[in-house]
């Protein structure tokens, strides 16, 4: 069986840990994207005796032949590849991939499973931690509060069968996202401690999930408030001229509501249009502060600080301001009565910079989680605001989108873009 390698594909093995990277598609949590997943040499030369968290050691490139040829012939693993629900990997006791079933390697576009045996989990995805882990997937900090490590590093402690959830980040820009139920169980083939490790696909739970608990809920709450509106209309409770400014200002917020939901959808399937404009950052900044203002009932200031350099860019206008919308509510929930929330730009070397700062820090365990897709913390059910900035910021409009936060300086989340605009007036 392909799936899991075996004795005639031992000079494949080899062969595949000494060539190049191999390109290869994720189909995981949105739009297909090739990626680069690295060799087994790779990998192993990536380790420097570094870990955060879980082992940073790997097993030789021979004992995982020898090991993997042994897991190929035993019908126990067999029949597990061939019946089991769900993406399949058996590990050694390193982590290290021996076989999988069929259903991962389509998912990672994989034909050959040489090709990621002596891998671990994360590198087959390509997960960014695993990237920017010291050793390798279950190395960095962010591992720490990765479910797949957890679930596998607590079922070879333990012996036990241990299960958790995974939201992973994938891709070349973290921007692609995969939300997995992962199950970890100990196994023994020929005498050797082995994992079995199971992953179920629930994106599209955590999706329904977000549809349901933010965006009906935030509409319903600008729906409640046209209501209200009306009924007071209705018995000459407000001023006439009052009452509509209010009810057109509600439905404006609905509509940009559903407009950016309908974007978030289009950008995870691909889909999206970008549609760029001559642009300036302070019409723009004075744009998106207008529609958030009274978010906090007034308890929280915003304080706006014109950049010297207001020269022209171009961007799609709409998509611009669901970033820095996102990064301003953002800052606004996490302040407290009294705060000061600050927004600015600066001039970059090809275009203008957006920072939105406040006084908050975010904590070593979140900061590692930030962008990732339904990871939040304001309870279940919610989570794509930093999730959205990075896909929509980074993959269409083509910038930067990161944070810094330190002590005594607050947290900062800023978007940098490219080329500035050769329009001669670039107001909106």
């Amino acid at each position: 069986m392909q799936e899991m390698g075996g004795a005639a594909g031992r000079e494949g093995l080899r062969q595949s840990a000494a060539g190049a990277r191999r390109p290869f598609i994720s189909r995981v949590g949105g739009a297909i994207v090739q990626h680069k997943r690295p060799t087994r040499r790779e990998a192993r030369l990536v380790a420097r005796a570094q870990t955060h968290f879980a082992s940073w050691e790997r097993a030789s490139d021979a004992d995982v032949v020898v090991v993997a040829d042994s897991v190929a012939h035993d019908p126990t693993v067999r029949a597990m590849l061939d019946i089991v629900e769900g993406d399949l990997l058996i590990l050694d006791d390193h982590r290290q991939v021996l076989a999988a079933n069929q259903r991962f390697l389509d998912r990672i576009g994989c034909t050959d499973v040489n090709e990621i045996i002596g891998l671990r989990p994360g590198d087959c995805v390509n997960c960014v931690h695993a990237r920017e882990a010291p050793s390798g997937c279950g190395t960095g900090r962010a591992c720490r509060n990765c479910g797949a490590v957890l679930a596998i590093v607590a079922s070879q402690r333990s012996a036990w069968v241990t299960s958790g959830e995974c939201l992973m980040a994938l891709g070349e820009d973290g921007c692609d996202a995969a939300e997995f139920r992962v199950r970890s169980a100990p196994l023994t083939i020929a005498g050797r401690p082995l994992t079995a490790f199971v992953l179920q696909d629930i994106s599209a739970e955590k999706r329904r999930a977000v549809l349901e608990r933010v965006f009906l809920h935030d509409l319903a709450n600008s729906v409640g408030s046209v209501l209200g509106w009306g009924e007071l209309l209705a018995i000459d409770d407000v001023g006439s001229h009052d009452a509509a400014r209010q009810i057109v200002a509600l439905g404006q917020r609905m509509a940009r509501e559903i407009r950016g939901h309908a974007a978030l959808v289009a950008a995870e399937n691909g889909e999206l249009v970008v549609t760029p404009e001559p642009l300036r950052p302070r019409a723009v900044l004075s744009e998106v502060v207008a529609g958030v203002r009274g978010v906090r009932g007034g308890d929280v200031t915003i304080a706006v600080a014109d950049g010297a350099d207001d020269a022209p860019f171009e961007a799609d206008r709409e998509l611009l301001a669901r970033v820095l919308g996102n990064m301003l509510l953002n800052a606004l929930e996490a302040s407290h009565p009294g705060d000061v929330v600050r927004v600015w730009y600066e001039a970059g070397d090809d275009g203008p910079m957006f920072l939105v700062n406040n006084p908050g820090v975010v904590s070593e365990r979140v900061r590692h989680q930030i962008f990732t897709r339904s990871f939040t913390t304001k309870g279940r059910g919610r989570g794509l605001g930093t999730y959205g900035m990075k896909l929509l910021g980074e993959r269409y409009l083509g910038g930067r989108v990161g944070f810094r936060s330190e002590p005594g300086q607050g947290t900062t989340f800023w978007i940098a873009l490219g080329k500035r605009s050769d329009a001669a007036d670039g107001s909106p």
